[in-house]
């Protein structure tokens, strides 16, 4: 498995605490310090891994579980 970047893993963090329909929004992009770059390079490479989905139109992270621990419980 190859390693994650900084975006990717910001990524990560904010949609296993913050699933949204919306993540090129201003208002989560600043929330989770986020740049547009980054969440369009992150969210594609994150797709082609497996690890996030849009479900229900909604982005959110597969693996439940890696969620909760990505979440910090």
């Amino acid at each position: 498995m190859q390693e994650l970047t900084s975006p990717q893993i910001l990524l990560l963090k904010a949609l296993a605490v913050n699933p949204s329909t919306k993540i090129l929004s201003t208002k989560y992009m600043n929330k989770h310090k986020l740049s547009i770059g980054g969440i369009q390079y992150a969210q594609k490479k994150l797709e082609q891994m497996d690890l996030i989905e849009k479900k229900n139109q909604v982005w959110q992270v597969v693996d439940p579980v890696f969620r909760l621990w990505l979440s910090g419980f």
